[in-house]
């Protein structure tokens, strides 16, 4: 076995290179809280793995399958608002909260779609659906007042690993940057398996991948239920890190829009391409906050950015950012002239 590898090395040198590239980035990015002390770029870093994991979650179901959805917010605020409630009524460690939470969120997302698919739910349709679940548990939260109502959830402070609080950013660094590790590592998993294989089918042609004799009810059911679970395991960790969660911030549509955006504007379907769609996102909405503009508020700014680089995006790049290494820049060249003309 290590020979056949070996040999596979030594005949395509690029992914010697690929591999050596990788871990260095790797190494940088373990390396960074040890070189770098300024709590402000630790929180830029920790922010980008945070997202780029949400992303990823998100491009299970959105990605592979195609079926955009807008249901991660509730699958968000459910993690969030799970955690929080299982240690501030009832003392149990957020560790615990965070599996609790991610599991009910699971079987959530299961229902979903095994209700949405099985009559045939998709596309237009599929996105009102999930828009209305998001919706739904925002309304209801905003009126339970046992945990804070429209006011919100907040966590005592109580330092430690056993309570998912620290002083410092470090310990949350190395948490987040862990959760997108695992979401590659997932990512990749699937995607080489049959269920990627039958995902990828039903988005190119569901008709013709049932045609095959693949059952995209199942595929689309359980790519939904994975995607719920670990978008809830993000959603425990915001809690855990602002010691926060409204309904606004939980069950939030933005949530919904932002990581459609990474994900399309990085590169739909692909495990790079959300990853490179969360740091593009995070970076250039902290650089926007050094841009005096009077007349709009930041958020609407922001929005406006991303607005026209989705535009952008879909026309000079519709395979995202991740296709610009693969892209010639005279091509490139030509076809904004020819969009131009």
């Amino acid at each position: 076995m290590v020979s056949r590898v070996m040999g596979h090395f030594i005949k395509h040198p690029t992914s010697r290179v690929k591999i050596a590239y990788e871990l260095l980035l790797l190494g940088i990015f373990i390396l960074i809280p040890v070189l770098v002390q300024n709590r402000a770029f630790l929180t830029v870093c920790l922010m980008c793995f945070f997202y780029a994991y949400l992303a990823l979650s998100w491009n299970l179901i959105g990605g592979y399958g195609g079926q955009l959805s807008l249901a991660h917010g509730a699958f968000f605020g459910i993690g969030a608002y799970g955690t929080g409630i299982l240690f501030t009524k009832f003392g149990l460690t957020p560790w615990i909260g965070l599996l609790v939470s991610a599991v009910v969120s699971g079987i959530f997302a299961y229902v979903i779609g095994k209700a949405a698919f099985r009559f045939r739910v998709k596309g237009f349709y599929f996105l009102l659906v999930t828009l209305a679940v998001t919706e739904i548990f925002h309304e209801i939260t905003k009126d339970l007042q046992f945990i804070g109502g429209a006011r919100g959830l907040w966590l005592p402070a109580k330092l430690g690993w056993v309570y998912f609080q620290f002083r410092g950013k470090v310990e949350y660094y190395y948490i987040a940057f862990g959760l997108m590790i695992i979401a590659i590592t997932i990512s990749y998993l699937i995607e080489k398996s049959k269920l990627g294989y039958y995902l990828i089918a039903i988005r190119e042609d569901e008709d013709a991948a049932e045609a095959s004799g693949v059952n995209s009810n199942v595929c689309k059911t359980w790519a939904l239920t994975l995607s719920g679970f670990l978008t809830a395991i993000g959603g425990a960790y915001y809690i855990q890190l602002f010691y926060f969660i409204d309904p606004s911030s939980g069950f939030s549509l933005g949530l919904n829009i932002d990581l459609m955006l990474m994900t399309i504007i990085g590169g739909i379907g692909t495990i790079k391409g959300p990853v490179l769609g969360a740091f593009f996102f995070v970076v250039i909405s902290e650089l926007l906050r050094f841009v005096p503009v009077e007349s709009q508020p930041l958020v609407a700014t922001t929005r406006i950015f991303f607005g026209l680089a989705l535009v952008g995006t879909s026309i000079y790049l519709p395979e995202g950012l991740v296709s610009l290494r693969h892209t010639n820049l005279r091509h490139f060249l030509s076809k904004s002239q020819n969009a131009e003309a």
